[in-house]
């Protein structure tokens, strides 16, 4: 059985550590609070266009899930951020590549699938190896010249090769060269070109889709703060 001594030292312990750990906390939840106060500024402007668009009826339980969508969308850039770091993206070009998918039907895990793939690909051709080398020589593209620009890049001169593709057999074909089994979907994504990329890109800039690095590092920061907070807790 513990003595009053050992039980004391306990408790100085317990309590030292909850301080830290409500310290850790209450960062965390500082820079959570500046990020979900940018965007929601941003969500509360689109709920007013839809309850214009609705004929001005309230939109039930908005706050609640609002919270929800500001979680969620923490999360996705957290993700979206470390996986443009991965492949050598920026996220503002992630962004908007990501807009341009989801106008087109391709969900963001087949875009991200798709371009890790076509990254590998490139390189590989440049080297004179690999999938996509007969595929970017039959496109008219060099692949050691490609391969030195910025994903974002390679994925829009692609889509202006792909553009002299009349046949839509050749176009499945060489996209299944290019990005794996992915090529199928992002067949129409590819089909903007590098114009309708371009204003994807814009549109996505302007409705604060596509991030600056700083601000996704923000978030990415944030989230590293909860996690560590989190395991605070058990570490406690």
């Amino acid at each position: 059985m513990a003595s009053k001594e050992e039980l004391a030292k306990l408790v100085v312990t317990l309590e030292a550590q909850n301080a830290q750990y409500l310290k850790k906390f209450d960062q965390s939840q500082k820079k959570v609070a500046r990020f979900e106060k940018q965007n929601r500024k941003h969500l509360q402007r689109v709920s007013l266009d839809f309850k214009k668009i609705l004929g001005g009826v309230a939109v039930a339980g908005f706050g609640a899930a609002l919270t929800s969508v500001i979680n969620k969308s923490r999360e996705a850039i957290d993700q979206q951020a470390k996986f443009a770091d991965r492949i050598g993206i920026s996220t503002e070009a992630l962004g908007g590549l990501t807009h341009a998918a989801n106008l087109t039907g391709v969900s963001q895990q087949n875009l991200q699938l798709g371009l890790q793939r076509m990254t590998r690909r490139v390189a590989e051709a440049a080297q004179g190896t690999g999938e996509a080398k007969n595929a970017l020589a039959e496109l008219g593209l060099e692949a050691d010249q490609l391969a030195k620009l910025p994903v974002d890049e390679q994925f829009a001169e692609i889509a202006e090769a792909m553009a002299d593709v009349e046949n839509q057999g050749d176009r499945v074909r060489l996209a299944m060269r290019l990005f794996d089994s992915e090529g199928v979907a992002l067949v129409n994504t590819l089909r903007l070109g590098k114009d309708g990329l371009r204003d994807a890109q814009i549109e996505a800039e302007k409705y604060g889709i596509a991030l600056s690095g700083l601000d996704a590092q923000k978030v990415q920061d944030a989230n590293d703060e909860i996690t560590r907070a989190k395991a605070e807790i058990y570490r406690v």
